[in-house]
């Protein structure tokens, strides 16, 4: 016997309930996704806002024309070599 449209069906399986869905669901469920995704949206605006040219004068030393991102560059990794070799020296001591 065929079933007819008053005829009482079964019900869908119900998947198990994963939180929210959509764009709060991602963020909730990849919030280290998120904090790297908006590191390199700041690193891209930190790059596009630092390549226009500059020039670099120190006592008889001169450099005409370089991007303005190059020096903020060689100056970390100065300060950072700098740190290292600090803290060496000091443990050293101890």
């Amino acid at each position: 016997m065929a079933a007819g449209p008053d005829a009482p069906q079964a019900a869908a399986p119900e998947t198990p309930a994963r939180g929210r869905g959509g764009l709060l669901g991602f963020i909730a469920g990849h919030p280290a996704g998120v904090a790297q995704g908006l590191a390199y949206a700041l690193l891209a605006v930190v790059i596009l806002q630092n390549l226009e040219p500059t020039s670099l004068d120190l006592l008889f030393w001169s450099i005409p024309d370089i991007p303005k991102l190059v020096l903020i560059l060689v100056a970390m990794l100065l300060g950072g070599v700098t740190w290292a070799v600090l803290r060496r020296m000091l443990v050293r001591r101890r």
